[in-house]
């Protein structure tokens, strides 16, 4: 196995930037054993087995999947806060038709509706003002940017709404069977959601710029 092989193997999966650097380690300490007289295969023996080297680099270096969880930077300016709206852009425009038809049908959930499409329309602003400062840490920001993600408030509200309501005030009219599988599919949901803000914290402590 040639080391370019070994490494191709054991950086598998890293964030490029932890690949690379990864890389220039393993060769320049390749290069040091080298020039002081020890074989190439006996370098490639002491680096061991590739895939349990995969396993190892990956527990201290950011990862690929790791990478997409680390928070959002905005810019204290006006592309800042474009860039912060047109993230939730989609979803804003879906609950501005969904409340637009409650509203023109009279439905009784309409009123809860608007003041949830008031909340996500400032959320973005929100996200901005706060995710612009310097002052905070990249593990605040991803705290902070979990938080104030839009499915973050969307899921606390269905809760909220579960808690509180009764499901014909919401406008719709379930079954005890439908609420159940309701139910199991939020508490799903949850725990994937809450899964994502530990990789995303965990993907700031391995981070290095």
């Amino acid at each position: 196995m040639t080391p370019e092989h070994w490494l191709n193997v054991a950086t598998h999966g890293l964030a490029p930037a932890s690949a690379q650097r990864v890389t220039q380690e393993y060769l320049d300490h390749l290069q040091d054993a080298e020039e002081a007289g020890e074989p190439r295969e006996a370098v490639l023996a002491e680096w061991g087995d590739p895939h349990q080297a995969n396993r190892e680099l990956k527990k201290a270096h950011l990862t690929v999947r790791e990478a997409r969880y680390l928070p959002v930077v905005f810019a204290p300016t006006w592309q800042g806060l474009k860039k912060s709206y047109l993230q939730g852009l989609g979803f804003i425009v879906l609950m501005a038709f969904l409340r637009t038809r409650d509203v023109m049908s009279g439905a009784d959930s309409a009123s809860v509706g608007i003041w949830l499409l008031a909340g996500l329309l400032l959320l973005p602003l929100v996200r901005w003002i706060i995710l612009s400062r310097d002052e905070w840490s990249l593990t605040v920001r991803a705290i902070f940017s979990w938080l104030l993600d839009v499915m973050t408030v969307m899921v606390l509200f269905i809760v909220a709404a579960m808690l509180t309501y009764r499901s014909t005030d919401l406008g719709f009219a379930i079954d005890d069977r439908t609420d159940m599988l309701t139910a199991l599919a939020l508490i799903a949901y949850l725990i994937y959601h809450a899964s994502r803000l530990l990789t995303a914290v965990q993907a700031t402590r391995k981070a290095v710029f």
